[in-house]
């Protein structure tokens, strides 16, 4: 997943963490520009049919927003997930099998 930061001076990547369905997951962290992030978790994590992710810095929950053309549709161990972003800084991922 990669993330546009706006409003932030100075990103320090130690602060950042993932929570899926409120527990917290390894990632790996790759900056890929000065606004641009890339967060990168294992499949293995995705576990349920219904699987809320959150993105937290310093302790609070990063405020998330889709951008234009984001496929909403996507595959993850023989599942389709139809992903919601929504303005409560979570992402939302249903499964339809």
């Amino acid at each position: 997943m990669q993330f546009s930061l706006y409003n932030f001076i100075a990103f320090n990547s130690k602060d950042f963490y993932i929570k899926i369905n409120n527990h917290s997951i390894p990632y790996k962290f790759k900056k890929i520009s000065k606004n641009i992030v890339e967060a990168q978790i294992d499949k293995q994590y995705i576990t349920k049919d219904e699987n809320i992710i959150g993105f937290y810095y310093k302790k609070q929950k990063l405020w998330l927003s889709s951008p234009q053309g984001l496929e909403e549709k996507f595959e993850i161990n023989d599942k389709i997930y139809i992903s919601k972003v929504n303005k409560n800084l979570m992402s939302k991922i249903s499964s339809l099998s």
